[in-house]
């Protein structure tokens, strides 16, 4: 069966072992060497091995990005045990619901997160079916507690070829835990090499940006599948500081920079500063060759300012947890399309189709459906949603494939350009037409006193639904909602004009920085939905 370790690591080992792999930019400067990952790789899979793992088994791992919690991905795929990071933001009680959930049989943390609090926390947590330990940065696992006997028998049958399991994030409840094979890694792995090729670039040059957190799929994918597939190297940092980073990106000569929309927004203000304080009068980052845009819309007035700070255009890929994440990006040397997220890449199929699932021609507004080896095999526990959203079909008169339901509204340009206008539950239905929340917030990112903004929907008797815009002022700027609604009124159609315009200190967003506008419109009393 092909693993991460034996079919993306490892081949990269024996044509450039002493090549550096990753740098940990954190403290002191830390860097390992293909070689170095893969003997260290073996190293704790022994360790894990004598704590008890055996094939077929989960591991999850706690942390943030370090170089320990990247080795451990390659150990535990070389047992052939399933990857389970959980997100080191979480609460107790989260953790608590994905353990039962996924059931693993080993759970570590790392001494980054200060142990003997959140070993505590995790104790007392009740009923644990696992062992717990932690692993410390000379990849020795320390035992805490012993794995108890299984309260509600043998756990739930565990797909095949599982590498990773990714809990998507959710506003509310129990995140989904998504199923990616090694097969689907392995794919999107190729899937992103075959992106970043366009460059012909050398080895030493192919530097990747690691500051997304490896427990999203978008970060396993900028840290990990795609250095790893094309033989360069990654920076990993911990965390994210505009600050930090922007020196890591200029000291390590960072070539490719992958950041979620928030990130480039934190950039644009770092970058902005520098200019002002003089520098050299050069690129600020003269290294770069590419900006990648993933994980949430992207405005395009953030786009604009970084292409004019660092005089480097962004292009907006697209993809979910339950794509590998990558389904679509555009080709990273030739100009952005604005509003595009490029075509699928290779080996993928893309549809548009209607509410009864007909396939729309080109230009139409429709439900993104997708087909590919990156697709995920569905959700652990699962079986109704697993159905409703992954699905054989023929599409077209075409052969049936097996697709998948991104849940988000898209279109598709002759030229097969994708244009992804949001998701299908954030669409607002004004007296029947549609009014999508993310054009609202590019409109309302050009207002001189807006810092941040996020559009939200809530229910209206006399029209149906209603747009709500929450908008952050700038410092010390005092914003009516009479020129909020005159800067809109030249911007957007009248239907589209936001029911409400509320002035808020901040907008509340989850790891990756997307916003969450029905929880902040519950707060404050409004019938969001």
């Amino acid at each position: 069966m092909p693993t991460l370790f034996k079919d993306l690591l490892a081949p990269a080992a024996r044509e450039c072992p002493d090549s550096t792999l990753f740098v940990s930019v954190d403290r002191d400067r830390v860097a390992l060497s293909y070689a170095e990952v893969v003997t260290q790789a073996e190293l704790l899979a022994q360790r894990l091995r004598a704590a008890g793992l055996e094939e077929g088994d989960l591991l999850a791992v706690m942390a943030p990005n370090s170089l320990e919690y990247l080795i451990s991905l390659f150990a535990a795929s070389s047992l052939g045990v399933g990857f389970v990071p959980v997100p080191p933001f979480f609460r107790p009680p989260e953790i608590s619901k994905l353990i039962r959930d996924c059931q693993p049989d080993l759970f570590l943390l790392t001494p980054h997160l200060l142990p003997q609090d959140a070993l505590e926390s995790v104790k007392r947590i009740g009923n644990l079916t696992m062992a717990l330990g932690v692993l410390d940065s000379e990849l020795k696992v320390t035992p805490v507690l012993p794995r108890s006997p299984m309260a509600g028998g043998d756990p739930p049958p565990r797909p095949d070829d599982l590498a990773m399991l990714i809990y998507t994030s959710g506003t509310t409840g129990l995140p989904k835990g998504v199923i990616l094979t090694n097969a689907n890694l392995l794919a999107n792995a190729e899937q992103g090499r075959a992106a970043f090729d366009v460059f012909g670039m050398s080895r030493s040059e192919m530097v990747f940006s690691g500051v997304l957190p490896v427990c999203h799929s978008f970060g396993v994918l900028a840290a990990v599948s795609i250095p790893v597939a094309t033989r360069g190297s990654s920076v990993i940092a911990g965390s994210f500081n505009p600050k930090a980073l922007f020196a890591a990106l200029r000291q390590e000569r960072v070539a490719f920079l992958l950041l979620v929309p928030e990130m480039y927004r934190a950039m644009n203000l770092l970058g902005s500063m520098q200019r002002k304080s003089g520098g050299d009068g050069g690129r600020l980052l003269p290294d770069l060759r590419a900006a990648i845009s993933g994980g949430a819309p992207l405005p395009q007035v953030t786009a604009d300012r970084f292409e004019a700070i660092y005089d480097q255009a962004i292009h907006q890929g697209y993809g979910l947890t339950e794509t590998s994440p990558l389904l679509c990006v555009g080709t990273l040397t030739e100009p952005s399309i604005p509003g595009s997220v490029g075509p699928p890449v290779k080996g993928v199929e893309v549809a548009v189709v209607d509410d009864t699932g007909q396939p729309l021609p080109p230009g139409s507004d429709g439900t993104l459906l997708c087909s590919g080896p990156n697709i995920s095999a569905g959700y652990l526990n699962q079986a109704e949603l697993t159905g409703e959203r992954f699905f054989g079909r023929s599409i077209a008169g075409g052969p049936e494939k097996r697709w998948f339901s991104t849940g988000d509204r898209a279109t598709i340009d002759d030229n097969g350009r994708v244009y992804v206008s949001g998701r299908q539950d954030d669409l607002i239905l004004v007296n029947g037409l549609n009014v999508y929340p993310a054009e609202i917030v590019n409109a309302l990112m050009d207002f001189e006193d807006c810092v941040d903004v996020v559009v939200g929907r809530i229910r209206s008797g006399q029209h149906g639904q209603e747009p709500v815009a929450l908008l952050v002022p700038k410092p010390g700027a005092n914003p009516t909602e009479e020129a909020v609604r005159a800067h809109l009124m030249e911007r957007v159609a009248i239907h589209k004009l936001p029911a409400h315009i509320v002035f808020v200190d901040a907008i509340e967003k989850t790891a990756l920085g997307k916003p969450k506008p029905k929880d902040m419109l519950l707060k404050l009393g409004y019938p969001a939905f």
